[in-house]
């Protein structure tokens, strides 16, 4: 969001626009364009896209295949799955975490381990705690 905010005042002062002018022109407030720019959280992405529009910005969205892990050359069906579904797993851990102010490294941990059987679950409890089986102590 932070890109698009820089895009939108780059434009806007490119024309000479005041942050009044441009919301004249959208049918918005001076606040929400000062609000806009600034990148807040509260502003939806679309009013940006909006504002390029009304100053007749042309925009190219794309993906940017350098950092994209799915554009990596040779990836398996299987690989794709499970970076699909760690993505999965990362989003909903980030949800949680901002929901119930816990880590979502923690989170994402503690769902990973749900969708391993339980003896795997014990293995990696073990493995991490050092110890190779348990004793008959």
């Amino acid at each position: 969001m932070d890109e698009l905010a820089r895009l939108v005042r780059q434009r806007r002062e490119l024309l000479g626009w005041t942050q009044s002018d441009l919301a004249r022109a959208m049918g918005s407030s001076p606040s929400r364009i000062c609000k806009l720019e600034a990148g807040e959280s509260s502003v939806n992405p679309s009013l940006m896209l909006k504002a390029l529009a009304t100053m007749l910005a042309p925009l190219r969205v794309e993906i940017d295949r350098a950092r994209d892990p799915f554009a990596e050359p040779g990836l398996s069906k299987e690989q794709k799955r499970q970076l699909s579904a760690r993505l999965q797993r990362r989003k909903h851990a980030e949800n949680l975490a901002e929901r119930y102010q816990v880590d979502a490294g923690d989170v994402e941990h503690a769902l990973f381990n749900l969708t391993l059987p339980p003896w795997q679950r014990l293995t990696r409890s073990f493995q991490r705690a050092g110890l190779r089986r348990l004793s008959a102590q």
